[in-house]
């Protein structure tokens, strides 16, 4: 970013010559912070944050951009990168610049600015989703802050991601943000689905994989890995149900046991279908389908995907669908 930097250099001498006393001291201070940001960038902010509450400098589109620099070099050199408060920072000051008319090369660097932080805020919600050690963590704690961590960490993710999707969709109108959503809410119901996997009995958990994989559907209804994850959550419920299911369960809760295994079935079977369909090589779709019209009681098409299976090197009877 050193183009940004030769031409504010120019603008604020510019400016700093037209004016005297107190204003000819807050731009004094533009450059000051403008000389000093490389080397000592969060003194640089504690200046601009002082410019940009004076009377005389808050309407400049220059001392917001600057300030937005100052915020950029405080991420970038003392590896805030990951704080999301440093990033709403920039963008605070990218969007108060705009505000005041900026000039065509100023426009262009904010424009520098809002590229970085959107990239920024896409790749925290992305390396959420991919730290392992902290979702077998999750996966493990069986106490009464789970579900409260669960929903926090759900919510962050998902509020970094929609920062990055304002900005593309406010600032940069003819980028297509759907592969990136795409990418975010498989990322996003994997991991979910991974703790509901891990404890059926996980509700909250079951909900939000569900919830990311209709994001999906939504976007793109014939997505493959979509349904047939959709469909694997909803067979893991009716699954988790006959686990619970013992000599002792009373004969008149099993109709209403066995009308939600069915009920659960048919969702199932209609979102891992509509995946077999669009991938007729699918193992994952193929083994899913065995079990799936087994628990319906449905031996001519269990009997149908079991022999595809076995074609293709599938151990139906041995195993459950793989998650």
């Amino acid at each position: 970013m050193k183009r940004i930097n030769q031409y504010l250099i120019g603008l604020l001498i510019l400016i700093l010559g037209l004016d005297g006393g107190a204003l000819h001291a807050q731009k004094s201070a533009l450059v000051r912070a403008n000389t000093i940001l490389a080397e000592n960038p969060l003194k640089a902010v504690k200046i601009l944050d002082s410019v940009v509450r004076h009377a005389e400098t808050k309407t400049l589109s220059v001392s917001w951009t600057l300030r937005g620099r100052a915020y950029y070099e405080l991420c970038r050199v003392q590896n805030y990168s990951t704080k999301a408060e440093l990033l709403d920072s920039i963008f605070i000051s990218v969007q108060r610049s705009f505000n005041y008319l900026p000039d065509s090369n100023i426009t262009k660097d904010n424009y520098i600015l809002l590229r970085y932080i959107s990239k920024r805020f896409y790749n925290m919600a992305s390396l959420q989703l991919k730290d392992t050690t902290l979702m077998k963590s999750m996966a493990a704690d069986k106490s009464n802050n789970a579900a409260a961590l669960l929903k926090r960490y759900h919510a962050n993710a998902l509020a970094n991601f929609n920062k990055f999707k304002s900005i593309y969709e406010t600032y940069f109108p003819n980028m297509d943000v759907r592969k990136y959503e795409l990418e975010f809410y498989e990322a996003l119901g994997s991991y979910f689905s991974y703790l509901f996997e891990k404890d059926n009995s996980n509700a909250e958990a079951g909900s939000l994989a569900k919830s990311a994989y209709l994001k999906v559907l939504q976007i793109d209804p014939n997505n493959v890995f979509a349904n047939i994850q959709m469909g694997l959550l909803y067979y893991n419920q009716a699954a988790n149900i006959i686990q619970k299911l013992n000599e002792d369960t009373p004969l008149e809760e099993l109709d209403l046991v066995q009308d939600n295994l069915v009920k659960l079935g048919k969702q199932s079977e209609q979102f891992v279908s509509k995946g077999y369909q669009n991938d007729q090589n699918n193992l994952k779709a193929i083994e899913a389908l065995f079990y799936i019209y087994r628990l319906l009681n449905d031996f001519n098409k269990s009997n149908e995907f079991k022999s595809l299976g076995l074609q293709k090197g599938l151990k139906l009877e041995e195993t459950q669908p793989q998650k």
